[in-house]
């Protein structure tokens, strides 16, 4: 009878010692599943402006400038793992180089539209950087919160055309790594009464 209570008490204590280890591990895999959720969160890229370049005739958007910042308290955002899909008439991708002719410290004294526009084509998109205090987004296209910087889009090459015509719409979603994408739907004056074209 004393073997069996021992027997039972043994029993007992590596059941106690499983069921404390089984807790335990759920209990890390449980914070380590809401860390990931709250970054997912958290993170991410906001569109604060989206504004189009016209051809000299005026009769069609050539390029898009998108301004960008990430979220509040979100984690750095590296825009060498971010893309773009934009669409019009039909869906294309866009992904970042940091290579020289696609990323620019600041803006030429020339304007927006005249300081990446030469060298963008159809499947990549170009960086000027507006505020980037550690030199992060020239360097490695790293974003930090505070962070802004602006998107070049060549149209006319993306969507292999003469450009976005008036009245058209274009929607785009700018896909971190992690976290939230930026997002744009807007749509195109029927007149363009200069060449900076505000969207919304």
């Amino acid at each position: 009878t004393l073997i069996v209570f021992i027997a039972m008490i043994l029993v007992a204590a590596v059941a106690a010692s499983v069921l404390i280890r089984t807790g335990e591990l759920l209990q890390q895999r449980a914070s380590k599943v809401g860390l990931q959720t709250t970054r997912e969160i958290s993170s991410g890229l906001t569109i604060v402006d989206v504004i189009g370049y016209a051809n000299s005739e005026k009769s069609y958007l050539t390029h898009l400038a998108l301004t960008i910042r990430p979220r509040s308290g979100s984690e750095d955002i590296d825009l060498r793992n971010t893309v773009l899909y934009l669409k019009y008439d039909k869906l294309v991708v866009l992904s970042f180089s940091n290579a020289s002719g696609y990323v620019a410290q600041k803006v030429s004294p020339a304007g927006v539209f005249h300081t990446l526009n030469a060298s963008l084509n159809g499947t990549t998109f170009g960086v000027i950087a507006l505020h980037d205090a550690d030199n992060s987004i020239y360097n490695n296209g790293g974003m930090n919160v505070g962070d802004k910087a602006i998107i070049m889009v060549n149209l006319s090459a993306a969507f292999n055309s003469t450009g976005i015509p008036p009245r058209a719409s274009i929607s785009g979603s700018l896909v971190p790594e992690v976290g939230a994408p930026g997002t744009f739907d807007v749509s195109v004056p029927c007149i363009f009464t200069s060449r900076i074209v505000e969207l919304n």
